[in-house]
């Protein structure tokens, strides 16, 4: 699968407008969208998901545009976690799984089945009868993460999936996504404030910064590398905005 965005435009507010002069992913590779605190990392997710749509602009899917007469074709396709909104409040653990498996018509056998093999990473059965409003951030979180999963996504798109959990769901995380993206033939784009993981994770990595693409990397990079891409590309940016001031 190849995803490609060309000329986007999406206004935020009168000071912030997200503007994705081009940008290409594809499938078996896992993508990081790094970005300071209003960079445009969720307004990006969100128009990628198809939460949104820019005011100018295309995304592509396969070459074809997506448009609202295939959008919902392209939601089957996506796993989406961007912050707890995305879940019922009221909803037990197990109740929040059966509404996803219902959502994208998982049968049975293919849902105890995923119930079984992603319970070894997120360790939630002892919360499955407890309403969501009831957990730990942590625990939410990772409900949410869980749940995408049960749908067998061919793209997954999460906002800061590794915040707020412990060490070691940080690490079991990171292996699933590397061995889900080689099994599945998947796209996975993240976003996240953690370099660490990022470097250690992403085949390729987005720098944005005040709304537009300011650095990235097609390779691998270790931590210092894309620490240093990161601190350069960014303080360009700012050097940059402020002289158009």
């Amino acid at each position: 699968m190849v995803l490609k965005l060309s000329a986007i435009e999406k206004k935020i507010s009168a000071h912030f407008t997200l503007s994705i002069d081009r940008m290409s992913m594809t499938s078996r590779n896992i993508y990081g969208i790094v970005g300071n605190n209003g960079a445009g990392k969720t307004t990006l997710l969100s128009l990628l998901c198809g939460l949104r749509r820019p005011d100018s602009g295309t995304l592509r899917i396969e070459g074809q545009k997506l448009t609202r007469d295939n959008l919902d074709w392209w939601k089957s396709q996506l796993g989406v976690y961007l912050d707890e909104s995305f879940m019922f409040d009221y909803y037990t653990v197990f109740e929040h799984f059966e509404f996803m498996a219902a959502v994208w018509k998982v049968d049975g056998v293919d849902f105890k089945y995923r119930l079984d093999k992603y319970e070894n990473v997120f360790n939630l059965k002892q919360y499955y009868r407890q309403r969501i409003s009831s957990l730990s951030a942590g625990n939410k979180k990772k409900t949410g993460l869980m749940g995408t999963l049960l749908v067998n996504p061919k793209v997954i798109i999460w906002d800061e999936p590794f915040s707020g959990l412990d060490p070691r769901s940080q690490d079991l995380l990171m292996d699933l996504l590397q061995s889900y993206k080689l099994e599945q033939q998947a796209m996975v784009i993240i976003s996240s404030h953690d370099l660490n993981h990022v470097a250690e994770l992403c085949d390729e990595v987005v720098i944005l910064d005040h709304g537009k693409i300011v650095g990235q990397t097609d390779t691998p990079m270790s931590y210092e590398q894309l620490r240093e891409t990161f601190i350069v590309a960014t303080a360009d940016s700012e050097n940059c905005a402020e002289s158009l001031e």
